[in-house]
């Protein structure tokens, strides 16, 4: 009976019996456990943002939820202690899994065990507050990748990406985003689109680091800034403005990109690389800031 409390003590008994020992201490004891939690569920996931309930046995007066990135060691998650349910988890990464797990809090030192771990994969975000900064460090290096909740459209498969090499990065650390629209002396298109933005696109700024990609005019290429109403669909893109580092070095350049003269109704802010010289329309861009 869990309302019930039990005493217990244990004696020895030898020789048939006949020379038994003292009787131990007394212990207390109870069945009532602190129950498990069941039915762990994830609602109204967002970009950044998840719901987390779940069903509890009716004892614990506390629960801790415990979530990180898909395949977290048990331990190494952000913990949540709360006395009430559902719960918000904040600060997520958008197109992005993560494992949650919960557990009932009873008496002091007494927990239920954790639940299955609940897997749920975010949106992706929006731009919804400036400034928005990407210095392209936290997703990896290689073709294909990108920050989450970019969209990439190119003529070269692959690109663009983010470079993995520090030297070509602005300020020489780090990495940076890498441009390649043809490979052959035929044009090519190359575009990084931003996660779309809930802000008045004539209203901002794109400011960025940008050089070309070679001293050598047949690479030289120059930076057209634009705006999408589709991700997914350069032929939607709106150029802007038009800017070009300088042709024959490839130092770093500063560039500031006023929207204010865009009276569409895209929310895809987006980077093109038209080319320039002979061959080819590759150039490095890093330290973005909307």
């Amino acid at each position: 009976d869990p309302s019930m409390t039990y005493y217990a003590c244990i004696l020895s008994v030898c020789q048939d019996y006949e020379d038994p020992s003292y009787w131990s201490d007394t212990i207390a004891f109870s069945t009532d456990f602190c129950p498990d939690v069941t039915n762990v569920r994830a609602t109204d996931v967002q970009g950044n943002t998840a719901v987390i309930d779940w069903d509890e046995g009716g004892r614990a007066e506390e629960w801790e939820v415990q979530y990180g990135p898909l395949g977290f060691p048990q331990g190494d998650g952000i913990s949540v202690i709360t006395n009430s349910h559902p719960v918000t988890l904040t600060g997520l990464i958008g197109e992005s899994q993560y494992d949650v797990y919960v557990r009932a809090l009873c008496q002091s030192g007494d927990t239920s065990f954790w639940s299955f771990a609940k897997r749920l994969t975010t949106s992706c975000g929006s731009i919804d507050a400036v400034p928005y900064t990407e210095n392209f460090n936290n997703w990896g290096t290689g073709s294909g990748t990108r920050p989450n909740c970019w969209t990439a459209i190119s003529s070269v498969s692959g690109t663009p990406y983010i470079n993995g090499t520090s030297s070509n990065a602005h300020g020489g650390t780090g990495y940076c985003l890498y441009f390649a629209g043809s490979t052959s002396a035929a044009p090519g298109h190359c575009y990084a689109v931003l996660p779309p933005t809930t802000l008045q696109v004539s209203n901002l700024q794109l400011n960025f680091w940008a050089r070309q990609y070679n001293t050598s005019t047949m690479y030289a290429a120059a930076v057209v800034v634009g705006v999408m109403t589709s991700a997914s669909d350069y032929s939607t893109f709106v150029p802007v403005d038009t800017v070009m580092p300088e042709v024959g070095t490839t130092t770093w350049q500063y560039f500031e990109v006023p929207l204010s003269s865009y009276l569409g109704a895209g929310n895809y802010i987006a980077i093109s690389i038209d080319r320039m010289g002979t061959t080819y329309n590759y150039m490095y861009l890093d330290d973005l800031e909307l």
